[in-house]
C-alpha cells in the first residue's frame, strides 16, 4: 500500500480524525474525479441519481491500485461510532462512491457495493441531513433496480421488478429493498416533508416489496417487517396530523396500506396500538376524519380474535380511547361504531370477558344513537327499560364480568394493580384462588383497567340520563312503565361504584393510572347519587 494511504488510514483511524481530512483524501482520490458526482451531506437538493458505472477495462488500472485502500477505509468507517460525524460522513460517502465506480471489476454480487450504503444512510439520518438522506436511498434503490433489471424496460411506476432468477432467491436483496423503503420513510416523516410525492413513491416500493418479503425467513421477515412497519407508521401517523397539507386520498390510502402490513400474521400484534396512534392524530375538523376512523375502527375490530393476550388489552384500550375521543364529539362517527359493533359477528369468535366488554359499549351506543335522534328524553328511557332483548345482553354481560372479577354485592376482592392481576370466575375454580385470567379454552386476558373503562363509559354515557329522567318524573308522581328492569341499572352503577373502589384500594397504581382515576371522580360521584335515587324508587 502506498505511504500516503497508510498516513490517510492511520488518521482516519485517530480519535482525532476531522477537520481538513476529506481533503486529504479528496486528493489522494482524484484519479476517481471523472465518475464522481459532486456531495455533501448537508447539501438541500443533491443530484437524484448516480454517474453510469464504467465498463471494466476503463476502471481496472484504478480497481488494482485502490482497492484494498478503498476496503480498508470502509472498514474503519462502518465500525467507527463516530463515522455519523459530518467531516467523515463526507468521507464515507466519497469512498463508497469510489467503490462503486470500480464495481465492474469486483467479484461477486453485482449489488454488493450497494449493500454497503445502509450504514452510510443510517448515518445521515442521524444527523439529521434527511434531504441527502433521502436522494441516496433513492439513488441507491434506483442502481438496484437497474442491476436487477438490467436489459428490461420497467415501467415509470416500477420501483422494483418481480424476483426473478438466482437474485430473486437471494434474502440480501429483499434487507436492502427494505432498508431502502425505511429510510425513504423516515426521512420523510422526520423531515417533516409536506409535498405528496415521497408518500406516493412508498405506496408503490410497499406494493412492489411484498413478493419480495416471502423469500425471507419467518424470523428475518419479522424482524423487517417490523422495521417496515415501524416506519410506515410514523408516515402515517404525520399524515394524518397534518392532514390539510395533503389530498384526502392519499391520506387515507397510506393509512390503509400500513394497516395492511399490520395485518400479516407476523404484525398483527402491532395493529392495535398503530390504529390507536393513528387515531390519536386525527383532527376533526379535517373533511376526511369520519371516514378514517370508522375504517381503523373496523379493521382493529375485525381482527379481534386473531390478537394475542397482551395485544387484546391494547385493543380494549384503544377501543375505551375512541368511544370516549370520538363518539360524543362527532354524530357521524357515533352513527358509524354503533353499526359496527351491533353487526356482533365477532362476539361469538372472542372470549367471553372480551365479548362482555364489547357488548357493554355496543349497548351504549345502540341506546345513546336512538337518544340523539330524540328530543323527548322520557320516551327513550321508556324504551330503553321496556328492549328485553338488549337489557338481557346487557345483564349477561356485567353477570359475566362480575364473576370473573369477583366484584359481587360489594363483596369485591381487593387487588394489587390494575393490570394483569384478576381472578378466575368462581365456576371455574377456587374462587379465592389469585392468578393470571384464564377463562375457558380462551388464552387471552383482559386487565381490571378495560373492565372499569367499560363500566364508566355505559355510566357516564347511558344510565346516569336515564336515572336523571326517571327520578325527575318519579318527583312529579308520574308512573315510569317497565320500572322493575331498572334492577339491572342499578347492577351496573354497582359494579362501577365497587370496581372503582377497588381500584382506588390497588398497592401498585402508576401515576398515569392515577390520573386517570382523578379525572374518573365526577362520573364515581354521580354513580353514587344515582344508585341511590333508584334504590330509592326500586326498594331494592
Amino acid at each position: 500500500m502506498e505511504p500516503a494511504a497508510a498516513d490517510l488510514l492511520a488518521a482516519l483511524s485517530s480519535p482525532r480524525s476531522g477537520a481538513g481530512l476529506h481533503a486529504r483524501f479528496s486528493a489522494y482520490l482524484q484519479p476517481f474525479s471523472q465518475y464522481l458526482l459532486a456531495a455533501n451531506p448537508s447539501n438541500p437538493t443533491p443530484p437524484p441519481k448516480r454517474m453510469t458505472t464504467p465498463d471494466a477495462a476503463t476502471v481496472r488500472p484504478l480497481a488494482k491500485r485502490f482497492l484494498p485502500f478503498l476496503c480498508s477505509a470502509l472498514q474503519i468507517l462502518s465500525s467507527n461510532p463516530s463515522s455519523a460525524a459530518d467531516e467523515l460522513l463526507e468521507i464515507y460517502g466519497l469512498v463508497l462512491d469510489c467503490l462503486a465506480a470500480i464495481s465492474a471489476c469486483l467479484v461477486g454480487k453485482p449489488y454488493s457495493v450497494l449493500l454497503q450504503r445502509v450504514h452510510f444512510l443510517r448515518c445521515l439520518e442521524s444527523r439529521g441531513h434527511y434531504a441527502r438522506a433521502e436522494a441516496e436511498a433513492a439513488a441507491t434503490l434506483d442502481a438496484l433496480r437497474c442491476t436487477l433489471s438490467p436489459t428490461t424496460a420497467l415501467g415509470a411506476a416500477s420501483l422494483l421488478p418481480e424476483p426473478a432468477g438466482v437474485a430473486g432467491e437471494d434474502p440480501e436483496i429483499t434487507t436492502l429493498a427494505v432498508e431502502l423503503t425505511v429510510r425513504l420513510a423516515n426521512c420523510a416523516s422526520n423531515g417533516k416533508v409536506k409535498e405528496a410525492a415521497p408518500y406516493q413513491r412508498l405506496l408503490v416500493l410497499v406494493v412492489q416489496l411484498r413478493p419480495w418479503l416471502r423469500i425471507l425467513t419467518e424470523e428475518s421477515s419479522r424482524k423487517y417487517l417490523t422495521l417496515l412497519v415501524n416506519a410506515l407508521s410514523r408516515c402515517a401517523i404525520f399524515l394524518v396530523a397534518e392532514s390539510s397539507f395533503f389530498n384526502q386520498k392519499l391520506v387515507h390510502k397510506f393509512c390503509v396500506v400500513t394497516l395492511e402490513e399490520c395485518e400479516k400474521p407476523q404484525m398483527i400484534d402491532h395493529l392495535p396500538a398503530v390504529a390507536h396512534m393513528i387515531c390519536s392524530s386525527v383532527v376533526l375538523s379535517w373533511r376526511g376524519s369520519t371516514h378514517l376512523l370508522l375504517g381503523v375502527l373496523k379493521t382493529a375490530v375485525s381482527h379481534v380474535k386473531d390478537y394475542s393476550p397482551k395485544a387484546v388489552n391494547e385493543f380494549l384500550e384503544f377501543v375505551a380511547y375512541f368511544f370516549w375521543s370520538f363518539v360524543s364529539k362527532n354524530r357521524n362517527v357515533h352513527a358509524g361504531a354503533s353499526e359496527l359493533l351491533s353487526q356482533g359477528g365477532y362476539f361469538s369468535e372472542v372470549s367471553a370477558p372480551v365479548a362482555s366488554v364489547l357488548h357493554l359499549y355496543a349497548t351504549v351506543l345502540h341506546f345513546s344513537t336512538q337518544q340523539i335522534e330524540s328530543e323527548d328524553q322520557l320516551t327513550m328511557t321508556v324504551n330503553f327499560l321496556k328492549n328485553e332483548k338488549n337489557l338481557q345482553t346487557l345483564n349477561t354481560a356485567l353477570d359475566t364480568l362480575a364473576r370473573i372479577f369477583c366484584v359481587n354485592n360489594g363483596k369485591s376482592k381487593q387487588r394489587d394493580s390494575l393490570g394483569k392481576y384478576v381472578s378466575r370466575p368462581p365456576d371455574a375454580g377456587h374462587p379465592d384462588k389469585r392468578h393470571t385470567y384464564s377463562y375457558s379454552q380462551s388464552h387471552e386476558h383482559i386487565y381490571f383497567v378495560a373492565y372499569l373503562d367499560s363500566l364508566e363509559f355505559l355510566c357516564e354515557i347511558l344510565l346516569l340520563q336515564h336515572t336523571n329522567v326517571i327520578w325527575e318524573n318519579f318527583s312529579k308522581g308520574k308512573t315510569i312503565p317497565n320500572l322493575g328492569n331498572m334492577t339491572c341499572v342499578l347492577m351496573a352503577l354497582d359494579q362501577f361504584i365497587d370496581s372503582s373502589f377497588i381500584a382506588y384500594s390497588c398497592t401498585k397504581r402508576s401515576e398515569e393510572e392515577k390520573e386517570r382515576l382523578r379525572k374518573q371522580r365526577a362520573t364515581l360521584l354521580k354513580s353514587l347519587v344515582a344508585a341511590f335515587k333508584i334504590s330509592f324508587v326500586t326498594n331494592e
